[in-house]
Protein backbone atom coordinates (compact mmCIF):
# COMPACT_ATOMS: atom_id res chain seq x y z
CA UNK A 1 0.00 0.00 0.00
CA UNK A 2 1.44 3.74 -1.17
CA UNK A 3 1.77 6.41 1.87
CA UNK A 4 -1.37 8.05 0.01
CA UNK A 5 -3.40 5.02 0.24
CA UNK A 6 -2.90 4.98 3.94
CA UNK A 7 -3.39 8.60 4.34
CA UNK A 8 -7.01 8.46 2.62
CA UNK A 9 -7.65 5.61 4.69
CA UNK A 10 -7.01 7.32 7.64
CA UNK A 11 -8.88 10.45 6.41
CA UNK A 12 -11.98 8.12 5.71
CA UNK A 13 -11.71 6.05 9.11
CA UNK A 14 -11.68 9.49 11.03
CA UNK A 15 -14.19 11.02 9.03
CA UNK A 16 -16.46 7.58 9.31
CA UNK A 17 -15.89 7.70 13.45
CA UNK A 18 -16.35 11.37 14.26
CA UNK A 19 -19.63 11.18 12.30
CA UNK A 20 -21.36 8.80 14.79
CA UNK A 21 -20.80 11.61 18.03
CA UNK A 22 -21.50 14.37 15.60
CA UNK A 23 -24.88 12.71 15.17
CA UNK A 24 -25.30 11.83 18.46
CA UNK A 25 -24.31 15.46 19.66
CA UNK A 26 -27.47 16.80 17.26
CA UNK A 27 -29.93 14.43 18.72
CA UNK A 28 -29.99 11.84 15.94
CA UNK A 29 -31.23 8.44 17.62
CA UNK A 30 -27.99 5.84 18.07
CA UNK A 31 -29.77 3.35 15.65
CA UNK A 32 -29.40 6.25 12.84
CA UNK A 33 -26.03 7.57 13.68
CA UNK A 34 -23.92 4.02 13.90
CA UNK A 35 -25.50 2.97 10.03
CA UNK A 36 -24.42 7.28 9.13
CA UNK A 37 -20.84 5.95 10.34
CA UNK A 38 -21.09 2.94 8.74
CA UNK A 39 -22.19 4.73 5.19
CA UNK A 40 -19.71 7.36 5.43
CA UNK A 41 -16.88 4.36 5.41
CA UNK A 42 -18.44 2.34 3.01
CA UNK A 43 -18.56 5.18 0.14
CA UNK A 44 -15.54 6.73 0.82
CA UNK A 45 -13.80 2.98 0.56
CA UNK A 46 -15.99 1.77 -2.34
CA UNK A 47 -16.75 5.24 -4.45
CA UNK A 48 -12.69 4.77 -5.37
CA UNK A 49 -13.12 2.10 -7.00
CA UNK A 50 -15.62 2.48 -8.89
CA UNK A 51 -15.03 5.90 -9.92
CA UNK A 52 -11.27 5.54 -9.94
CA UNK A 53 -9.25 8.87 -10.55
CA UNK A 54 -10.42 11.28 -13.97
CA UNK A 55 -8.55 10.19 -17.08
CA UNK A 56 -5.81 11.94 -18.37
CA UNK A 57 -6.88 15.03 -20.71
CA UNK A 58 -5.35 14.16 -24.09
CA UNK A 59 -1.97 16.35 -24.97
CA UNK A 60 -1.70 17.06 -21.17
CA UNK A 61 1.40 16.65 -19.36
CA UNK A 62 1.91 13.63 -16.83
CA UNK A 63 2.79 15.02 -13.54
CA UNK A 64 5.77 13.41 -13.48
CA UNK A 65 9.36 14.18 -11.94
CA UNK A 66 10.03 16.91 -14.53
CA UNK A 67 7.01 19.04 -14.49
CA UNK A 68 8.34 22.43 -16.46
CA UNK A 69 8.49 22.98 -20.02
CA UNK A 70 11.46 24.03 -21.62
CA UNK A 71 11.15 27.98 -22.15
CA UNK A 72 9.63 27.47 -18.22
CA UNK A 73 12.82 26.19 -17.32
CA UNK A 74 14.84 29.02 -19.49
CA UNK A 75 13.38 31.65 -17.50
CA UNK A 76 13.72 30.05 -13.68
CA UNK A 77 17.51 29.10 -14.76
CA UNK A 78 17.57 33.31 -15.32
CA UNK A 79 15.05 33.66 -12.07
CA UNK A 80 17.75 31.68 -10.45
CA UNK A 81 20.36 34.33 -10.97
CA UNK A 82 20.66 37.69 -9.88
CA UNK A 83 18.60 38.84 -12.43
CA UNK A 84 15.68 41.34 -12.76
CA UNK A 85 12.45 40.23 -14.75
CA UNK A 86 13.07 42.66 -17.18
CA UNK A 87 16.70 41.60 -17.81
CA UNK A 88 15.74 38.44 -18.33
CA UNK A 89 13.02 39.33 -20.99
CA UNK A 90 15.74 41.33 -23.26
CA UNK A 91 18.13 38.09 -22.76
CA UNK A 92 15.39 36.04 -24.02
CA UNK A 93 13.97 38.57 -26.77
CA UNK A 94 10.14 37.86 -25.06
CA UNK A 95 7.99 40.60 -23.32
CA UNK A 96 8.68 41.10 -19.27
CA UNK A 97 5.01 40.05 -18.79
CA UNK A 98 5.90 36.63 -20.50
CA UNK A 99 8.37 36.27 -17.79
CA UNK A 100 6.53 36.88 -15.09
CA UNK A 101 3.78 34.42 -16.70
CA UNK A 102 6.36 31.62 -16.62
CA UNK A 103 7.33 32.48 -13.54
CA UNK A 104 3.50 32.60 -12.31
CA UNK A 105 3.39 29.08 -14.12
CA UNK A 106 6.71 27.54 -11.67
CA UNK A 107 5.61 28.87 -8.70
CA UNK A 108 2.10 27.04 -9.47
CA UNK A 109 3.62 23.56 -10.79
CA UNK A 110 6.37 23.30 -8.23
CA UNK A 111 4.20 24.59 -5.25
CA UNK A 112 6.75 27.48 -4.42
CA UNK A 113 6.49 31.46 -3.85
CA UNK A 114 9.50 32.85 -4.45
CA UNK A 115 12.98 33.41 -6.74
CA UNK A 116 14.68 31.70 -3.58
CA UNK A 117 12.90 28.73 -3.38
CA UNK A 118 12.79 28.06 -7.16
CA UNK A 119 16.71 28.65 -6.86
CA UNK A 120 17.07 25.82 -4.69
CA UNK A 121 14.50 23.35 -6.51
CA UNK A 122 16.90 23.93 -9.64
CA UNK A 123 20.02 23.37 -7.42
CA UNK A 124 18.56 20.22 -5.83
CA UNK A 125 18.47 18.84 -9.22
CA UNK A 126 21.45 20.14 -11.23
CA UNK A 127 19.81 22.25 -13.43
CA UNK A 128 21.92 25.72 -12.05
CA UNK A 129 25.10 25.96 -14.33
CA UNK A 130 28.16 26.41 -11.93
CA UNK A 131 30.79 29.14 -12.30
CA UNK A 132 32.37 27.70 -15.88
CA UNK A 133 28.23 27.83 -17.21
CA UNK A 134 27.86 24.36 -17.60
CA UNK A 135 24.89 22.10 -15.82
CA UNK A 136 25.70 19.45 -14.19
CA UNK A 137 24.02 15.86 -14.78
CA UNK A 138 23.30 13.53 -11.96
CA UNK A 139 26.66 11.59 -13.06
CA UNK A 140 28.59 15.10 -12.66
CA UNK A 141 29.33 15.15 -16.41
CA UNK A 142 28.36 18.57 -17.25
CA UNK A 143 25.95 19.85 -19.75
CA UNK A 144 26.37 22.11 -22.39
CA UNK A 145 26.62 25.24 -21.43
CA UNK A 146 23.16 27.66 -20.72
CA UNK A 147 22.72 30.32 -22.59
CA UNK A 148 19.98 32.87 -24.38
CA UNK A 149 19.16 32.84 -28.08
CA UNK A 150 21.42 34.83 -29.51
CA UNK A 151 20.39 38.00 -31.66
CA UNK A 152 20.57 37.21 -35.37
CA UNK A 153 23.99 38.89 -37.84
CA UNK A 154 23.21 42.28 -38.60
CA UNK A 155 21.71 41.65 -42.50
CA UNK A 156 24.13 42.92 -45.32
CA UNK A 157 22.92 46.48 -46.69
CA UNK A 158 22.85 47.47 -50.16
CA UNK A 159 21.83 46.05 -53.77
CA UNK A 160 21.33 42.15 -53.82
CA UNK A 161 22.12 40.39 -56.56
Amino acid sequence: MTPQTVGRHAVIATVAIATVPANLAFDVDWRLAFPAGLAVLAFGELLPRFFPTRPQMPGSRPTGAYPLTRRETEVATLASRPMTSKAIAKRLFIAEHTVDRHLDNTYNKLNISSRVELALWMKDRGLLPDESGRKETDSGEPHAPVTGRTKSPPRPQGPTA
